[in-house]
């Protein structure tokens, strides 16, 4: 006899029970995405000046700004690591070896698993917020290049004055995320 397996987490911050293959509507909000990413750290926490997963997309949205992009691409400059208030911050080295790669055949390539989990995560929490899901290259380029900029930061050599309070990183990047959703529609 086959059986279904979920993946369940524990219950989110009101109580809600999550399933990772169909995420509850009530908890796709960019409240509840705030609130986590605002309390998990990049780089597994292991730096002098931790940097929340919030202030890091806080950060590539305004770069996107900057750089003249649009307001659906700084949205999903904000939003691209979205999952991760589902999934928590896999550091790249660890994501590597939970990699199983197969072939892909509607794709017509080889693709990684959790590459494959965590992308059809993205695009779940997309299309509940109501957004665009085909993320530019523009913004994968930019997060690629985060980890050289946000080094200095992390090993203390470099002062930010940018709050790293949960609570202000969680407002701003809720505030943030309501301003370009609301410009967007």
């Amino acid at each position: 006899m086959a059986t279904t397996q979920t993946a369940r987490f524990s219950k989110t911050i009101d109580g809600v029970e999550m399933d990772l293959w169909d995420l509850p509507r009530a908890i796709v909000t960019v409240e509840h995405i705030g609130f986590a990413l605002a309390r998990i750290n990049r780089y597994a926490g292991h730096w002098r000046h931790p940097i929340s997963v919030a202030r890091h997309c806080i950060t590539l949205a305004k770069q996107l700004k900057e750089d003249g992009h649009n307001e659906l691409t700084q949205l999903q400059g904000l939003l691209h690591d979205a999952a991760e208030a589902y999934t928590t911050d896999i550091p790249s080295p660890l994501k590597a070896l939970l990699m199983v790669r197969h072939t892909c055949e509607f794709l017509n390539e080889t693709v990684a698993t959790y590459d494959v989990f965590e992308s059809q995560l993205t695009r779940q929490i997309f299309e509940k917020l109501g957004v665009s899901h085909r993320i530019p290259q523009v913004v994968w380029d930019l997060d690629r290049k985060a980890y050289h900029q946000e080094l200095p930061i992390l090993r203390g050599e470099v002062r930010t004055l940018d709050s790293i309070e949960p609570e202000v990183v969680e407002r701003l990047f809720i505030n943030r995320a309501r301003e370009l959703m609301n410009a967007d529609s």
